[in-house]
């Protein structure tokens, strides 16, 4: 649903490829930690994609730092029984998921 009306030129497809790679990591039977570097790829699309549409707000950059400082958190998973960087991937797909569904902006002198 997310890839209607988003082709290769479309200024929210990086974020759809991002949604795509968030998602088969969400569908994979297991997230360990040395999996992160996927979700700095996810992040980094859908930072290229909001740069495209519109500069990064506040929240952009809070989430980033959050997530750049959960990364250690792993560590925690034999504790809490489950991989915290799940709660990362989900912020993933939620993000990316709402940049493919934003308008696309009009161009810069369009009537």
């Amino acid at each position: 649903v997310a890839a209607r009306g988003i082709s290769f030129d479309d200024p929210r497809f990086p974020a759809l490829f991002g949604l795509v790679v968030a998602g088969d990591m969400a569908v994979s039977p297991h997230l360990q930690y040395y999996e992160v570097g996927l979700l700095a790829l996810v992040a980094l699309l859908a930072v290229e994609t909001r740069l495209s549409t519109r500069t990064p707000g506040l929240g952009t950059r809070v989430m980033l730092a959050l997530a750049y400082m959960s990364y250690p958190v792993y560590r925690l998973g034999d504790t809490v029984g489950v991989q915290p960087l799940i709660f990362v991937l989900l912020g993933m797909l939620v993000w990316t998921s709402r940049l493919t569904r934003e308008p696309t902006p009009e161009p810069e002198g369009a009537v």
